[in-house]
C-alpha cells in the first residue's frame, strides 16, 4: 500500500480502529476494532491494558500469531485464563481472531458471544476438543480450525445454523465427523468431509452451495460398517454442487474386499461438469470412473497412488486440460490401452491398415495441455498398446514402429514435461513444442525417439499449435538422469536446440560420447556432467568451442577426464568452473589462464592432480592459494582478480630473477584430498 494511501485509511479509521500497546494509556470510546501489539516482556504474562477492559462495545479483536516453539525470542507467554478474560468481557464482539497462539483449552464461557460471526482457531496444535457450548454460536458463519490437534468435532454441531465457511484442513487426528452435517444447508466452504462411523456419505445430499475446494476421504472398509456404500454415494449428489471448483476422493489406507464395489462406488460420485480440478489419491479399484472424459471444463487431473488401477480414461480430447500428472500407478502398463494410437477409434478400426498406421486428427489430442508429470509408473511400456502382426519381420519393425509414432498424434502445446522412474517406457507422443523436459530411470530409446525422431522432420510433418515452429526450438532446459542404456546424444538433434540454456547430463553409465552436435548449442549457458563412468571428453573436445555464451560448467565424477575438453579454452564467457570427483585429471592446461571471464574455480577430491602451469614453468601454489576466500569448512573459492593478479606477480618475479621454477614446492597446490575446494556456487 502506498503511504498516501495508509495514512488516509488511518484517518478514516482512526476513530474506531486502535493498534493497543503494553503503554497504551487511553482507548476511545467508540473504538470497535482493536488488534494488539505484542513485544517481548522478559517472559512476563502479557496482560489485557486496564483502559481497554473499559472498552465494551469492541467487536473485533486481533491477537498477533505466535513462534511454534517457545524459544524463540519474540515469544510472548499467553495463559489460558487470558483467552476467557477476553470472552468474558467483551461481549459484543463479531470477530475473533486467536490462530497459532498455542492455545490448549477453548473456555466454555465463548457462548456468551452471542453475536460472534467469525471465529479463527486454526495453527492451535495443543486444540484436542472443543466446548459444546460453541454450538449455542447461532450467528456464527465462519469457524476457522486447520491445523489444530482436534480429534472430534462438537456432536450439537448442527445447530450452527448460519455457518457458511467450516475449515477443518490438516486435522489429522480428525477420524471421523459427527452427524448432522447436511443440515448446515449455508455452508459454503467445507474443505475436507471425513467419512467414518459417526457420518455418511448421504450428508452431502443438500449442501449444493459448496464453493472452490471440497476433500471427500473414505478411509472405511464395508465389512466392518455393514452398510450399502453404493446408496450412499449416490446420494451424496455431487453433481448437484455446480460451484466447486477442486474435488479431492482420498481413499486413505482403505482395504477392501471388492474393487468392483470400490469402482462402483466412485463411478456414483460423479461430480458436476463444472469442475476444474479433480485429484484421486489411494484408490484400489482396477478401473477410473468414464466420467472423466466428460468433465469438459477439468484444467488440472492428478492421479496419485492408485496402485491397483490398471486402466485409464480417455483423457486426450479434454479441450481444457492444462496439467495431468500421474504420480505411482504401480499397475498401469499403457496410457492408452484401447487403441494403437488413434484418438479416433472408431474411425481408424474401418481401415484395413488402422493396427499398424493409424491415421488420426491431432486437433483434439491434448489441445491445451501444458504441463505433464508421469512418475513411478514401473509397469508403463508405451503410451498407446502396439498392435504390430505376428509375421512381420524384426528388421522391418523398429521403421514401422517409426512411421507408428509420426503418425500419431503429437502434445501441440506442451510446455513442460517431467518423465521419471518408469524403467519399462519405451515410447511417448513426440513433444515438439516443450520448454523444459526431464527424464528420469526411462529406457534410452525414450530419449532418442524425442530427440532423434522429430529431428529428422520438417515442421509441418509434427503437428504443433503453430504450424511453422521448428519441433524443439522452444527447449530451454534438458535434463537426463539414470539413463542405464544410453550410449550418445544424437547429433541431428542437437542442430534443433537453437534456444536450449541449461543441460543436465547425470548418472549415464553407458553414455561414451556428447557427439558432435555439441558446438550446435550456441545459446547454453550451464553445463552440468556426473557420474558417467564410460564418458570421454576428451573425444571431440573440440566440440566445446561452439558454446559461445556458455557461462557455467559443472564436471563431478567423470573417471576417464584425464584433461579438460581443448575446445573449452576458446569459451571466454566462463564464467564458474567447478570440477570434483575425476580421479584421473592429472593437469590443468596452460591455456586456462586464457578464460578471461572466469570468477570462480572449484576444484575437489581430484587425487592425481597435482599443480597448475601455466606456460609449463609458473605452478599456481601457495600464493595464489592464498589469495582466495577460505569458508569456515575449510572450503576454497578462488575470485578471478586474486588468481590473475597473483599470476602477474608470478611473471614480474620470473623477469627480474626472483621466481624459482619449482614445481615441487610443498606449498599447497589445487588438490582435494589436501586441500579440499568446494563448489564455488554453493551447489
Amino acid at each position: 500500500m502506498h503511504d498516501l494511501m495508509h495514512d488516509l485509511a488511518v484517518l478514516v479509521a482512526k476513530s474506531e480502529s486502535l493498534m493497543v500497546k503494553s503503554d497504551t494509556k487511553e482507548v476511545p470510546p467508540r473504538i470497535c476494532h482493536v488488534s494488539v501489539d505484542l513485544p517481548s516482556l522478559n517472559d512476563r504474562p502479557w496482560e489485557i491494558p486496564a483502559p481497554l477492559l473499559g472498552a465494551i462495545g469492541i467487536r473485533t479483536f486481533f491477537l498477533p500469531a505466535q513462534p511454534l516453539h517457545f524459544h524463540v525470542s519474540y515469544a510472548v507467554e499467553l495463559e489460558n485464563s487470558l483467552y476467557a478474560k477476553i470472552v468474558s468481557t467483551f461481549k459484543r464482539l463479531r470477530v475473533l481472531d486467536l490462530h497459532t497462539l498455542r492455545i490448549e483449552t477453548v473456555p466454555s464461557c465463548i457462548s456468551k458471544l452471542t453475536h460472534l460471526r467469525y471465529v479463527d482457531l486454526s495453527g492451535n496444535y495443543g486444540i484436542e476438543t472443543l466446548p459444546n457450548s460453541i454450538t449455542e454460536l447461532l450467528n456464527l458463519q465462519t469457524l476457522k480450525l486447520s491445523n489444530c490437534g482436534l480429534k472430534r468435532l462438537p456432536r450439537e454441531i448442527r445447530k450452527l445454523v448460519s455457518l457458511r465457511h467450516l475449515e477443518i484442513d490438516g486435522c489429522h487426528g480428525l477420524s471421523d465427523m459427527p452427524s448432522g452435517l447436511g443440515e448446515l444447508t449455508c455452508l459454503r466452504a467445507l474443505q475436507e468431509f471425513k467419512v467414518g462411523p459417526s457420518n455418511r456419505l448421504s450428508e452431502l445430499k443438500d449442501l449444493n452451495n459448496l464453493w472452490e475446494k471440497l476433500s471427500i476421504v473414505l478411509p472405511w472398509r464395508l465389512p466392518l460398517l455393514g452398510r450399502p456404500r453404493l446408496k450412499e454415494a449416490e446420494e451424496a449428489n455431487l453433481k448437484e454442487k455446480q460451484h466447486l471448483q477442486s474435488l479431492i476422493f482420498d481413499f486413505g489406507n482403505s482395504i477392501d474386499d471388492d474393487d468392483g464395489e470400490l469402482e462402483s462406488v466412485l463411478e456414483a460420485l460423479r461430480p458436476h461438469t463444472n469442475l476444474k480440478k479433480l485429484e484421486i489419491k489411494r484408490y484400489r479399484g482396477v478401473r477410473l470412473p468414464t466420467w472423466m472424459s466428460f468433465l469438459l471444463n477439468l484444467v488440472q487431473i492428478s492421479l496419485e497412488n492408485c496402485n491397483g488401477c490398471k486402466h485409464l480414461p480417455k483423457l486426450e480430447q479434454l479441450p481444457c486440460l492444462k496439467s495431468l500428472s500421474l504420480d505411482h500407478l504401480e499397475s498401469v502398463e499403457y496410457i492408452d490401452d484401447n487403441s494403437c494410437g488413434g484418438v479416433n477409434d472408431e474411425s481408424s478400426s474401418s481401415s484395413p491398415s488402422s493396427s499398424t498406421e493409424p491415421t488420426t486428427t491431432t486437433a483434439t489430442f491434448f489441445p491445451s495441455l501444458e504441463n505433464l508429470y508421469i512418475m513411478e509408473m514401473p509397469k508403463l511400456k508405451e503410451w498407446w498398446r502396439s498392435k504390430l502382426g505376428e509375421d512381420e519381420e524384426q528388421s522391418t519393425a523398429n521403421n514401422q514402429e517409426e512411421r507408428q509414432l509420426l503418425s500419431h498424434p503429437s502434445f501441440p502445446c506442451l510446455v513442460e514435461s517431467d518423465i521419471c522412474f518408469c524403467p519399462q517406457l519405451t515410447s511417448m507422443p513426440l513433444q515438439p513444442t516443450v520448454v523444459k523436459l526431464n527424464f528420469r530411470q526411462v529406457s534410452g530409446r525414450v530419449v532418442q525417439e524425442q530427440l532423434l525422431t522429430m529431428a529428422k522432420e520438417t515442421p509441418t510433418t509434427v503437428a504443433t499449435s503453430s504450424s511453422s515452429l521448428v519441433p524443439l526450438s522452444n527447449l530451454e532446459q534438458l535434463d537426463t538422469w539414470e539413463i542405464e542404456d544410453l550410449v550418445t546424444l544424437p547429433e541431428e538433434a542437437f542442430r534443433l536446440l537453437t534456444s536450449l540454456l541449461k543441460l543436465k547430463i547425470y548418472s549415464c553409465p553407458k553414455l561414451t560420447s556428447l557427439s558432435g552436435g555439441m558446438r550446435h548449442l550456441t545459446t547454453l549457458v550451464s553445463l552440468e556432467i556426473k557420474s558417467c563412468k564410460e564418458l570421454d571428453l576428451s573425444d571431440g573436445g573440440m566440440h566445446f568451442q561452439g558454446l559461445r555464451n556458455l557461462t557455467s560448467l559443472r564436471i563431478v565424477d567423470i573417471p576417464k577426464l584425464v584433461s579438460l575438453p581443448a575446445g573449452l579454452q576458446h569459451v571466454t564467457t566462463l564464467q564458474s568452473l567447478y570440477i570434483d570427483g575425476c580421479k584421473n585429471l592429472e593437469s590443468l592446461p596452460e591455456w586456462i589462464g586464457n578464460l578471461t571471464s572466469l570468477q570462480k574455480l572449484g576444484i575437489c577430491v581430484c587425487p592425481s592432480l597435482k599443480s597448475l602451469e601455466i606456460s609449463g614453468v609458473i605452478g599456481i601454489r601457495g600464493e595464489i592459494m592464498g589469495g582466495g576466500n577460505r569458508r569456515d569448512d575449510g572450503s576454497l573459492v578462488i575470485n578471478n582478480n586474486n588468481v590473475f593478479s597473483a599470476l602477474e606477480s608470478l611473471r614480474k618475479k620470473k623477469k627480474t630473477g626472483k621466481s624459482k621454477n619449482n614445481s615441487s614446492s610443498n606449498a599447497q597446490v589445487l588438490q582435494g584430498e589436501t586441500c579440499p575446494i568446494s563448489d564455488p556456487d554453493g551447489k
